[in-house]
C-alpha cells in the first residue's frame, strides 16, 4: 500500500529546523535524513518474516525520523505490520529530551493522518543508557547521537555519570562517545 507521508516529514523538518542549537549540541546535532532514514529501516527489517511482526525499538529515537521511515518502510514491504505498529504497542521510542519525544509523538500522530489510523505511539520518556532491560525487542533501529566525548568535549557529561556509564558500558572505556555506548546497547536490547 503506498501512502504519501509528505505531511509527516515536512513537519519532522519544521521541528528539526526549530530545536534550539543549545539542545542539539548536547544531543549530537542532527537528526537521520528520510534517506538514510528509510535505507537503515530496509536493512534492518527485511529479514523479518512477512507475518511475524518485530517489535521495533529507537532506543535514541529524537523526532521520530527512524521510526516514521519504518512505517513508510512497511506500507510498501509489510502492510499487515503497520496496524500492529501504530495501534499495538510493537513500535517503540525513548527519548532522553521530552520536547523531542513530544515531537515524535506529533510525526507519528500525523502519519497516522495519512494512513487514517487513530495512532498510540509506546514512546517513553528516559535516558536510554540507564535502562536495564535486556532483551526487550526483535530489532533495535537507530542512528545513535554521534557525540564523541574525549578531551574537552569530556565536560559535557558530569564525572560521576561518566563514571557510570564506562561501569555499564565496556565500549566507552576505550572510545568515549555515545554513539559506541548506543551501539552496545542496541546488541542488549534484542531477544536472542
Amino acid at each position: 500500500m503506498k501512502v504519501d507521508f509528505s505531511a509527516a516529514w515536512k513537519e519532522h523538518e519544521r521541528m528539526a529546523r526549530a530545536v534550539p542549537p543549545a539542545l542539539k549540541a548536547t544531543l549530537g546535532g542532527a537528526f537521520t535524513p528520510r534517506v538514510l532514514a528509510l535505507r537503515v529501516a530496509h536493512e534492518t527489517l527485511s529479514r523479518f518474516p512477512r507475518n511475524d511482526v518485530p517489535t521495533l525499538l529507537d532506543p535514541s529515537c529524537g523526532l521520530g525520523s527512524l521510526l516514521l521511515a519504518s512505517i513508510e518502510w512497511a506500507c510498501v514491504s509489510r502492510p499487515q505490520w503497520v496496524k500492529a505498529w501504530l495501534q499495538g504497542g510493537k513500535l517503540r521510542g525513548w527519548e532522553v529530551s521530552r520536547e523531542l519525544s513530544d515531537g515524535t509523538k506529533r510525526v507519528l500522530e500525523i502519519a497516522g493522518q495519512c494512513l487514517k489510523l487513530q495512532v498510540r505511539p509506546k514512546l517513553v520518556i528516559r535516558d536510554s543508557l540507564e535502562a536495564d532491560e535486556r532483551e526487550v525487542c526483535d530489532a533495535v533501529i537507530a542512528c545513535p547521537p554521534w557525540k564523541d566525548l574525549a578531551g574537552a568535549a569530556a565536560q559535557d557529561i558530569p564525572p560521576a555519570k561518566r563514571a557510570q556509564i564506562a561501569r555499564r558500558f565496556g565500549s566507552f572505556t576505550g572510545t568515549p562517545a555515545l554513539h559506541t555506548v548506543f551501539t552496545e546497547l542496541g546488541g542488549r536490547l534484542i531477544k536472542r
